[in-house]
């Protein structure tokens, strides 16, 4: 019986850990989680408790699976994970906690098998986990049926909320797919998931060889997760305002109101994700506030001139290049305001490179051709039907070819100095 507080193998029946001397509580054999003495079921994964010959052998331990879970992780992200051991340990880091959970876990483990159950289990963990990793987040634990990652720890990057949201949106649709495979394999009429998400502090503790981190919550960040998770409908999104604050002008979200939320005194607003907004762009500054551009009036003259050139048929190339902050994103802003102004404004297409497509092949060249073609950006996780470039209506593939190589076109590309 293992010792939630210092992790010591104490014997079976202890009472107190003969290590720390905290109180020990049983614990479910299958999942881990804590149940009460005398219970018959778990209340977590649903789990048949006792040592009776009737009671079924545990399903895989959870230490097995998330151990199983560690070794798909994609080499390049294992690698920034152990880049990062003992330089975080300690640190406050502000992440974005991602709950999932089986809706009904309990009803449809009750008429399976344990076995079948756990593959059951094992494979949502395993498209979970595939999401998690694709946008550079860390599993941090397996509470049952369900999973709790992170994103921004100990991998941090600017959008982290954004990762988060979109690594749940893809898991929805592969449970979508996994549904109806389970469908037709183990006769499971209804296989859904719900997700909640939150941003706010925690603590990052010691990496371990495994790729395993130990997390210490700051207030209640993870604990309103896991609210967000029950509160959210089969099949939804649930995330709180800390999380939509951030990412509310990517996705297209239902605001559902005030909700109670228990250990919460105030009640918690919350939003619904229904989906991406096609082609929108993060947002810079203040909401609300406009300020005009200062101290770049020789930069934007040029930018100008180079518009005035296209307009006339001259095409050029250009790349802006500075320290990050400089204001690139920005100088690109105000361009854009300039080809879109007057009688007759520019077409004005976009190709973004962004950080969670490094390994999309030819995302650029797609984001820019689907923009000339009048079409919405697809998933960056999934590659494009080639079928469809003979579908677009207006873009057959030769006129395709003789827009893109002749006629006059202004490029402009920026890029952030490294040391």
């Amino acid at each position: 019986m293992k010792c939630a507080a210092c992790h010591f193998e104490n014997e079976a029946g202890a009472a107190f850990c003969e290590d720390c001397g905290a109180p020990v509580q049983p614990a479910c054999p299958n999942c881990g989680n804590p149940v009460k003495a005398g219970a018959k079921f778990c209340k977590t994964c649903g789990f048949k408790l006792g040592a009776g010959p009737e009671a079924p052998p545990p399903t895989r331990p959870r230490a097995a699976n998330l151990d199983a879970l560690r070794q798909a992780v994609p080499s390049a992200v294992a690698d920034k994970i152990r880049a990062q051991r003992g330089q975080s340990e300690g640190e406050r880091k502000l992440v974005t906690a991602l709950f999932t959970d089986i809706v009904g876990s309990t009803a449809l483990a009750e008429h399976m098998d344990p076995e079948d159950w756990r593959d059951v289990v094992t494979g949502a963990h395993r498209r979970v986990s595939a999401a998690v990793y694709r946008y550079e987040g860390t599993i941090a634990q397996l509470l049952g049926d369900g999973v709790l990652a992170f994103f921004g720890a100990p991998i941090a990057h600017e959008d982290d909320p954004e990762r988060a949201i979109r690594a749940a949106l893809e898991i929805l649709e592969s449970m979508r797919d996994y549904a109806i495979e389970l469908r037709r394999t183990h006769r499971i009429p209804s296989f859904q998931m719900r997700i909640g998400l939150n941003t706010g502090l925690v603590v990052v503790g010691n990496i371990g060889s495994d790729l395993h981190m130990e997390y210490l919550a700051i207030g209640d960040t993870l604990n309103l997760a896991a609210r967000m998770q029950a509160a959210a409908d089969a099949d939804t999104i649930l995330i709180s305002q800390n999380t939509h604050r951030q990412v509310g002008q990517l996705f297209e979200c239902e605001d559902r109101g005030e909700i109670a939320v228990k250990g919460k005194t105030d009640p918690v607003r919350v939003f619904r994700v229904l989906g991406e907004v096609k082609g929108a762009t993060r947002a810079r500054g203040v909401a609300g506030l406009a300020s005009p551009l200062v101290g770049r009036g020789r930069e934007l003259s040029t930018l100008a001139d180079t518009l005035a050139d296209a307009r006339a048929g001259r095409g050029s190339i250009v790349a802006i290049v500075g320290e990050a902050g400089l204001g690139k994103s920005r100088l690109i802003a105000e361009w854009r305001k300039l080809a879109l102004a007057g009688d007759m404004p520019s077409r004005w297409v976009e190709g973004r490179c962004l950080s969670y497509t490094m390994n999309v092949a030819h995302h650029l060249s797609n984001d820019i051709l689907r923009g000339l073609c009048g079409r919405p950006p697809v998933p960056t996780t999934k590659t494009p039907d080639p079928r469809s470039r003979v579908a677009w209506p207006g873009c057959r593939p030769r006129s395709a070819t003789r827009f893109i190589h002749f006629s006059p076109t202004c490029w402009a590309c920026h890029w952030t100095k490294r040391p």
